[in-house]
């Protein structure tokens, strides 16, 4: 997968005949969850959320395939997101980390080849904080929800944006983890090529996934998740949390509304 996030030239869809270069980034990432079982299912909190962004390719130079330059499409209003979808992959983190203070880089990293007498070593795919998360940490079948999501245009600080919200995805099981995020067009086609391509990848920060009694409760929503929570296109349902103060006597104790 090195050619990810690579320029792409395409033959079909919304940017025929174009050289488009496509970047992600996690906007908003999962704190906290509680695991998911059959009959008690809760989304994590506050709900991942995933922008992207687009990047006109230049080449002038005949026979040439680097790239001269490149303007991003800032008018997101000219591109047709019906056929964006983004997927998310799931994998474990250390038990200990830290989910509070972790940020990640999306930059890949692999591992030199080995000699053919030597076992292989577990690629390197990214660096999340200081851990380096390798290939044998996946283990997007402890997700639950809804994985792939289709895009919406919404405006946020400002300006109009591509973003993937996943407002339904949990974990089966406890433990520190972290998302892969990537992005396709199945209305697209790239040239020389019969397969739908991953556009882009990145990987989101850490959280951490509870048991039911050991769970710490809901934060207040996110100014990001209550602007989601608005859009009612592409049925996008977020649920909302606010914390008020209780009449108890209790000054730690609060109350907690949820609304879909």
């Amino acid at each position: 997968m090195s050619d990810v996030g690579q320029p792409i030239q395409f033959s079909a869809g919304g940017f025929t005949g174009l050289t488009i270069r496509t970047e992600l980034h996690e906007l908003q990432k999962a704190e906290r969850g509680r695991k998911a079982v059959v009959k008690d299912r809760r989304p994590l909190d506050p709900p991942p959320v995933v922008g992207a962004r687009f990047f006109r390719v230049e080449t002038t130079r005949p026979g040439s395939t680097t790239p001269d330059s490149e303007v991003e499409i800032d008018d997101v209003d000219r591109i047709r997101i019906e056929g964006f979808v983004c997927h998310a992959d799931l994998f474990s983190l250390p038990k200990d980390w830290a989910t509070e203070t972790t940020t990640s880089s999306s930059a890949p990293a692999h591992t030199a080849s080995s000699a053919s007498s030597i076992p292989e070593r577990p690629a390197v795919l990214a660096v999340i904080g200081t851990h380096e998360l390798l290939d044998t940490s996946l283990c997007t079948e402890q997700l639950a929800g809804s994985r792939f999501v289709e895009a919406i245009r919404i405006d946020y600080m400002g300006t109009k944006q591509i973003m993937f919200p996943f407002p339904d995805l949990s974990v089966k099981t406890e433990g520190c983890f972290c998302l892969r995020y990537r992005v396709f067009d199945v209305l697209s086609a790239a040239s020389g090529t019969n397969s739908i391509p991953v556009l882009a990848e990145c990987y989101g920060g850490a959280f951490r996934v509870w048991g039911s009694r050991d769970f710490p409760g809901l934060k207040k929503s996110t100014d990001l998740t209550k602007l989601i929570a608005l859009y009612k296109v592409s049925g996008v349902k977020v649920r909302l949390t606010e914390r008020k103060r209780s009449r108890s006597s209790d000054p730690d104790s609060s109350h907690q509304l949820e609304q879909s």
